[in-house]
């Protein structure tokens, strides 16, 4: 009975695109989000998380792009609160890694000062289309980590290190948090029609390009023995942000982060370049009666490593 009434409401998610109900905390809402973005690829999947609060309309681009990056500035200030709790989430997860590896005070010390630089970062956060877009939420995910690598590298910690902390982090997140009757409906509608719809519509409005700083991707229909279908991206809004704040060679790992999801939910995803690793696209091959995916780490188990920025 628990799992029919699960499975029910699961339904009653899909047909709000996964809009999540006040019976769900923000903060795990928002981790819950940005795993099934990384699964599905898709603008549509959630409209947001914020407990009993009424959704904000995305704000449409006006043609002065000094008034968009205004309004920008203010839809991420205006959210400081929550941005700097999903801070302190990433942080928890971060510390709990580092604990092992390094001294305790040195840990509080640099978690701190990352604190104070994501505040400093947030009006800085590039605007895609805010609640109305579900990549968003990997998007402000990812942006927690970016003052945490900057303390970390200039400890001295090298690029490798850090990266692993990335993944590390991200897959234990990923297995831990997301609840097991959402890992069964996730793997079902991966290859569902309706699912395969929204991937199309997605894909679609991508193209269109409203915001200079998202992704772009297009649905390739499967062949018909080797895949079922496949996203490929032409352009990564992680990529463009991670290189503007001087860390491209950071891209890389946050791709690993996808198989971390895959692991989690049990599907498997050929891909064998992306944009991170220095391709002019990502190849994203989805696989209904697949075996899995090998785990995030290490990266040289995937054929998309190439390795180009480690040290």
């Amino acid at each position: 009975m628990r799992q029919s009434k699960n499975i029910h409401r699961l339904e009653e998610i899909s047909d709000y695109d996964l809009l999540f109900k006040s019976s769900i905390s923000r903060r795990s809402c928002l981790k819950l989000g940005a795993a099934a973005v990384g699964l599905f690829g898709c603008y549509s999947l959630l409209s947001g998380c914020n407990d009993k609060k009424a959704h904000e309309p995305a704000i449409i681009p006006p043609e002065n792009p000094e008034l968009l990056s205004n309004q920008a500035r203010q839809y991420y200030t205006d959210r400081e609160n929550e941005l700097m709790d999903d801070f302190d989430m990433i942080a928890g997860w971060v510390k709990e890694y580092l604990t092992t590896r390094y001294d305790a005070s040195k840990i509080d010390t640099w978690l701190s000062q990352s604190r104070i630089q994501y505040k400093q970062l947030i009006p800085e956060l590039p605007y895609i289309g805010g609640d109305k877009n579900a990549l968003n939420q990997i998007l402000l995910l990812t942006s927690a980590y970016i003052p945490i690598v900057k303390v970390l590298k200039n400890e001295g910690i090298s690029t490798r290190e850090n990266g692993q902390m990335i993944v590390m982090t991200t897959s234990k997140g990923y297995e831990e948090k997301i609840p097991w009757f959402v890992k069964w409906y996730l793997k079902w509608n991966y290859f569902s029609d309706s699912g395969k719809r929204k991937k199309k519509a997605a894909a679609l409005l991508s193209q269109k390009k409203t915001y200079p700083d998202d992704w772009v991707f297009t649905y390739v229909k499967g062949d018909g023995s080797t895949f079922d279908y496949g996203i490929t991206y032409s352009e990564c809004a992680l990529k463009k942000f991670w290189i503007s704040q001087n860390l491209k060679e950071y891209v890389p790992y946050l791709c690993l982060c996808d198989y971390a999801i895959w692991k989690a939910i049990g599907i498997e995803v050929k891909r064998t370049k992306t944009l991170g690793n220095g391709a002019t696209e990502c190849d994203f091959r989805y696989i209904k009666k697949g075996s899995g995916v090998p785990p995030a780490w290490p990266p040289e188990s995937h054929q998309e490593w190439t390795g180009r920025y480690e040290s």
